[in-house]
């Protein structure tokens, strides 16, 4: 007789802690439970499944390093004949619900469902049959129901609503760039207005600098969803396809090999970073915070990442960039060489520039002396020696004659 005449019930269990087979309030001892397995980490499924060939699988919505739709989207490529149940919060939120029957499960039961309400949705998911609990299941139509109201053009409309909020942030920023000016500057003698700079028409090279920055790093929130789209593709066989079974290290793959991708860009042709990546992952990221993923592209969804999660990831990168560029202008100040102007991030985000100049005396004849040039006025030129310490002389325009140089020659002559 086989186990599908026989009603014989062997369960894995994909669930985190504190779950725990007991749980299930003494299922795993009836007569027809033959073997019940809990295992915590999702990388250990394939083997699970396997050895201990399930019938009916139990999985946590919840699991932490992968989502829990898409272990059972594996789970249903692994085993495509073993039943699948979702095992989400209490009580059921809608996103769980509605993900889980999207990648495959044939219904859901909650964590604190009774030990006899656990044993009928194992039985039921066994003969093959769904298992959605009515009160458990109008909760989650009602919760639905209540986004639903919100249609597509309003939904678009709150999105134009939060981009134009942004624009009071233009006078945050020219504030802020001109206090990071006069910090940055004083670290040697010197203030903005002695170069001619209006610390607060900078706002430009700011943005240009946190696209940038996002251009960088922005792209790795969609690892995730990416190496679901590749899971679904035709790219999913032979090597790549045992390699994608391994999470942890496709991503860290997938990761690196972006990074190398656009650390060549920043170093070449930074403008497709700052033009079009960066502002892409931006439209994106609000896109999410404000649960509006579905109008865009599905390799553009940030589908791993909740509103909640994006808005605290997009605020944690806004202030370490903000942390960054403060450090670099009040701790450690300019760092002026021979070539010009070098430092992290800070003279790209307040267009700082130092440029190597042969300074002619036109009265008394002297020999041509080297120096970066910083900038002036109309009545003087700022100029710094790099070989004698950063020191910073203060010439007249109309005595003066500059001439651009590649480097400054710290050899002087007799």
């Amino acid at each position: 007789m086989t186990d599908a005449a026989s009603g014989s019930i062997r369960l894995l269990i994909v669930a985190r802690h504190p779950f725990r087979v007991e749980d299930l309030g003494g299922v795993e001892h009836r007569p027809e439970v033959e073997d019940v397995v809990l295992i915590r980490r999702p990388d250990a499924l394939e083997a699970a499944l396997d050895e201990h060939r399930p019938d009916v699988l139990l999985i946590d919505t919840g699991l932490k390093r992968r989502t829990g739709h898409t272990v059972i989207q594996d789970a249903r490529d692994l085993a495509p004949d073993a039943a699948i149940l979702a095992l989400t919060a209490s009580p059921p939120h809608h996103d769980e619900v509605a993900l889980a029957a999207r990648a495959g499960a044939a219904g859901f039961i909650d964590v604190d469902a009774e030990p006899a309400e656990f044993a009928d949705a194992l039985r039921a998911a066994r003969r093959g049959q769904a298992w959605f609990p009515p009160a458990e299941t109008r909760d989650v139509l009602d919760s639905l129901a209540g986004e639903l109201e919100t249609t597509s053009a309003q939904r678009r409309s709150r999105l134009t609503g939060m981009v134009v909020a942004f624009i009071p942030l233009a006078g945050i920023i020219a504030a802020l760039l001109s206090r990071m000016w006069r910090g940055y500057l004083g670290q040697i003698g010197v203030r903005p207005v002695d170069i001619a700079v209006d610390p607060t028409s900078r706002v430009v090279d700011v943005v240009f600098a946190m696209l940038l920055v996002i251009g960088v790093f922005g792209p790795l929130l969609f690892v995730g969803s990416w190496l679901e789209l590749l899971r679904q593709s035709r790219a999913n066989r032979g090597l790549l396809a045992g390699l994608f079974r391994h999470s942890v290290a496709a991503r860290a793959i997938l990761s690196i090999l972006w990074l190398g991708i656009a650390a060549f860009l920043a170093m070449g042709v930074d403008l497709a970073l700052t033009l079009l990546i960066g502002p892409v992952v931006t439209v994106a990221m609000l896109a999410r915070v404000l649960d509006l993923s579905d109008e865009l592209p599905r390799f553009l969804r940030m589908e791993r990442l909740t509103p909640s999660r994006a808005l605290i990831a997009g605020a944690a990168a806004l202030i370490i960039f903000i942390g960054v560029i403060a450090a670099e202008t009040y701790v450690v100040g300019p760092d002026l060489r021979r070539d010009g102007a070098h430092g992290w991030i800070a003279p790209r985000v307040l267009g700082f520039k130092a440029q190597p100049m042969r300074v002619f005396d036109l009265e008394d004849g002297a020999a041509p002396r080297d120096a970066l040039y910083l900038g002036g006025n109309a009545d003087l030129y700022v100029l710094v020696d790099p070989c004698e310490d950063d020191d910073v002389e203060f010439v007249s325009v109309g005595r003066h004659r500059l001439e651009v140089i590649d480097e400054v020659s710290c050899e002087r002559g007799p």
